[in-house]
């Protein structure tokens, strides 16, 4: 709050908008009060408004029983064209004081000087300014102060034509702020600062009257400190004990048994499963064979497809349990792994890797490209046996067709069994095609059948529709073949209907003469009715042979469907159960692996910007080596591992009788391993991290600032307060040269006001001031604010000379330029002293 009733008021166009702006930070700080006016003139008399203003104020303070009477703060920018026309106001505003409040008049003025981007214009204008202002400020009644303000950079203004200024640097309020309106400051702001006026103190023949303050508040941010080492424990406990893949993958030792028991588990399924299939309940050659009879062959190919499929959903039904027996197993022992694995989560995703086909370790004289997961189990499972089964049914048809053929029915060394049915293939081709139409349906149903095969197990056959798909494809060769033998056959009945419609007719187209007393009749007769009987004979050949064809060629697709095809199916779907629980585990776990881990990234990217925080009037004590340090002393060189195994330990400690029912509303209670917080949900593992961190980093809350700062060691605590006591002497830039002369006169008091915890404010005194009078100054103010987290410095400087201003030399310079005078000057009388080197 502020310390007494004020009026603001910015002398001119440029000093009224740094005033708006400097109220409105108040007002948002909530530091103003009802008994505090922003003045701005409107009309052509500024005093006489000004004079109301004054009096309407006086009687609201009056009426509220205030003590104080209101002290006026004018503002003027040294560079504004009407700035040092406005120092005219100077007297009649000390006039209304005396008139209107007897007895406890105050005046201050604030000179804001320009930056180092100000043109030569406003340059030449600040040194007139502060020339006219040198003549009267000794004169005026009531001046108490005359504080010079720098104005940062991004508020010069080359327009005096510019609507508002849209910001105010954040040092430049709080400057103005301490010397204004901090009660703490304020005693010590009147006890050194007014005898600067008051005493009419001089050096080198000009007035010592100004005054400026440079600030630091040092901050330590306890909780955001102890939430970012927690923060960052949490990452490190997840990255380097529960998720750590990196070392993992280093460590042969860890890796086999990982390996190993998913292997032991691949082979145990594989066994398990084949126990639990009853194939002899599954064959299919009775049902089909039913379907497929010569004799009705052309009414029983157009349902054939749709029949069939009913025969393998009836098989299917009966094995329905396995796959889902088999899903469960896979899940129970991932989770009895997950439970038991000394790696914690790296465990988990290393053993589901494992089981989704990655071979994580084999031994160095072990083949590096052996199976690994869901890769083995589909070797033996459906691979294995369909090639054994496939050679089983297929060799002997093949040897068939082969007759006396000098190639070698068996597969060569070596040989796989895609190969070894393409050699077949091609040399079997050219026998079928020399086969008669009617007797080659087995042949070309055959040499397609291996085609079929060869072309799934190229482009994949191991998932329920490929396996299906490959049903389908076969039924269709089948269904293709069927119906060109029944086009054949059907040729074959009409031939044989128009031979026996022959032989009646023959006899009556010869009649008795020309059959028994014609000799070339006779001839004649005998002839067309021996190629009659022969052609129907052949005809009956055909059609046997059509019927050997076909059977042959049922047998064959019965064998397949009932040997090969139907047991691939149920194989395949085995597979497909076992890959898609293991993929469906595998990205339940990785989504609990990322929830984790994205939680902790965006916790951890609001708590690691605790290190950013800085400003020209504030700092944090905060930094990466300090955060490390603390963080380093809690663990004491425990590794993660421990720290992993401690955590699943962690339960919060209960103050009150309520704690068991306390405890039981945690996410993770009745958590006991990796396993039951993969269950319960990553929240549990998130809140039960985030707990146990919470008790490792609990002694952090019990340090302070100091202990913060000291951390590095004393040395490099004393080095630091000094870099930052000595920032806080910077806020207005003084000529170098000039300093020493100036000191040396004794005119120039600079106070040091520090506002910490009483208890480390006597540190300070009795650790570091008491070896070095000059780190704090001659007289250091100390006020208890009550706060071990806050060092706030505000170096107070009283009764320099404008020539100690560095860039008043320059605006000199300007004004010399511009105003053709030399007659103006401010530096002192005897002539610019040498330079301090």
């Amino acid at each position: 709050m502020i310390t007494r009733p004020c009026i603001f008021w910015g002398i001119d166009d440029y000093a009224s908008e740094i005033v708006r702006h400097f109220v409105g930070s108040l007002q948002h700080q909530n530091k103003w009060t009802d008994v505090n006016v922003a003045f701005d003139s409107k009309g052509d008399n500024p005093v006489a408004e000004f004079r109301n203003t004054l009096v309407k104020l006086r009687e609201s303070v009056k009426s509220q029983n205030i003590p104080d009477e209101p002290r006026v703060l004018l503002f003027s920018a040294s560079s504004d064209p009407k700035g040092k026309t406005g120092l005219d106001l100077l007297k009649q505003v000390s006039q209304a004081l005396e008139e209107i409040l007897p007895g406890s008049q105050s005046m201050i003025l604030i000179a804001l000087f320009p930056p180092q981007t100000a043109d030569d214009r406003e340059k030449a204008d600040s040194f007139g300014y502060f020339f006219e202002l040198e003549k009267i400020v000794y004169e005026i009644p009531f001046l108490n102060l005359v504080f010079v303000n720098q104005l940062p950079t991004d508020l010069n203004s080359n327009s005096a034509e510019e609507d508002v200024i849209d910001d105010i640097d954040d040092a430049l309020c709080e400057l103005l702020f301490r010397e204004l309106t901090d009660k703490d400051l304020d005693n010590v702001i009147q006890e050194f600062g007014c005898p600067a006026i008051r005493n009419r103190i001089a050096v080198g023949g000009r007035r010592c009257c100004y005054s400026t303050a440079g600030a630091h508040r040092l901050i330590y941010y306890c909780n955001e400190c102890v939430e970012y080492l927690e923060t960052m424990f949490q990452q490190q406990l997840f990255e380097k004990g529960f998720m750590d893949i990196a070392s993992i993958s280093d460590n042969r030792g860890k890796l086999a048994p990982i390996q190993l028991h998913a292997d032991n588990f691949v082979k145990n399924e594989i066994a398990h499963t084949e126990s639990d299939i009853r194939w002899d309940q599954l064959h299919l050659a009775h049902g089909l064979e039913q379907l497929l009879d010569f004799e009705g062959m052309e009414d029983q190919i157009a349902g054939f497809e749709q029949k069939a499929w009913v025969q393998v959903n009836r098989a299917i039904s009966e094995i329905k349990e396995v796959p889902e027996s088999l899903r469960k197993r896979i899940r129970q022992q991932f989770l009895d792994h997950l439970g038991a694995s000394p790696e914690y989560l790296a465990g988990g995703k290393l053993y589901m890797e494992a089981l989704q086909g990655r071979r994580i370790f084999s031994p160095e004289k072990e083949d590096e490209g052996q199976l690994s997961g869901v890769d083995l189990f589909g070797l033996f499972i459906c691979i294995n046996p369909f090639i054994q089964s496939a050679q089983k049914v297929l060799k002997p048809h093949i040897r068939e067709v082969l007759l006396q053929s000098e190639v070698t029915v068996n597969p060569k060394e070596n040989e796989d069994f895609a190969a070894w049915l393409v050699r077949l293939v091609d040399h079997a081709k050219p026998k079928i095609q020399g086969l008669p139409v009617a007797t080659a349906s087995h042949a070309n149903f055959l040499l397609q059948s291996t085609e079929v095969i060869v072309e799934h197990l190229t482009k994949g056959f191991l998932d329920f529709p490929k396996a299906t798909e490959l049903m389908t494809d076969l039924i269709s060769r089948f269904s293709e073949e069927a119906e060109k033998l029944r086009k054949i056959v059907e040729g074959n009945r009409e031939e044989r209907k128009e031979a026996e419609k022959q032989g009646p007719g023959l006899k009556r187209e010869y009649g008795v003469f020309k059959r028994v007393l014609s000799k070339k009749g006779r001839r004649e007769y005998k002839e067309k009715k021996a190629d009659r009987r022969k052609r129907t004979e052949n005809l009956d050949k055909e059609l046997d042979a059509s019927r050997e064809s076909f059977n042959k060629m049922r047998d064959l697709f019965v064998e397949l469907m009932d040997n090969v095809i139907m047991p691939h199916i149920i194989r395949a779907m085995l597979n497909q159960a076992f890959r898609e629980e293991v993929e469906e585990i595998a990205t339940e776990f990785d989504r609990f692996v990322s929830a984790i881990k994205e939680s902790l990234e965006e916790t951890w990217s609001q708590a690691s910007k605790i290190t950013k925080f800085t400003k020209p009037t504030a700092a944090t004590v905060l930094n990466k080596s300090i955060l490390d340090i603390l963080y380093e002393g809690i663990l004491d060189q425990r590794n993660m591992s421990d720290l992993a195994k401690e955590s699943l330990e962690f339960i919060p400690p209960g103050p009150s009788s309520d704690s068991d029912s306390e405890i039981e509303k945690l996410s993770y209670h009745g958590c006991q391993d990796i396993k039951d917080h993969f269950l319960a949900g990553s929240r549990s593992l998130i809140d039960r991290m985030e707990g146990f961190a919470k008790k490792l980093f609990k002694p952090i809350q019990k340090k302070n600032i100091l202990d913060i700062i000291e951390v590095e060691g004393k040395g490099a605590a004393y080095k630091y307060l000094k870099d930052r006591i000595e920032s806080t002497k910077k806020f207005l830039d003084f000529a170098p040269g000039f300093i020493p002369f100036v000191e040396e006169q004794g005119k120039m008091n600079s106070i040091l006001v520090v506002r910490t915890a009483k208890s480390i404010g006597k540190r300070l005194e009795s650790e570091y001031q008491s070896k070095d009078k000059s780190l704090l100054g001659r007289e250091p103010r100390f006020i208890d604010n009550k706060n071990d987290d806050v060092i706030d410095m505000t170096c107070l400087i009283f009764g320099f000379p404008a020539f100690l201003v560095h860039g008043l030399s320059e605006c000199r310079e300007r004004y010399y330029d511009m105003e053709e005078k030399d007659s103006a000057d401010l530096w002192p009388v005897f002539g610019t002293p040498t330079p301090a080197s």
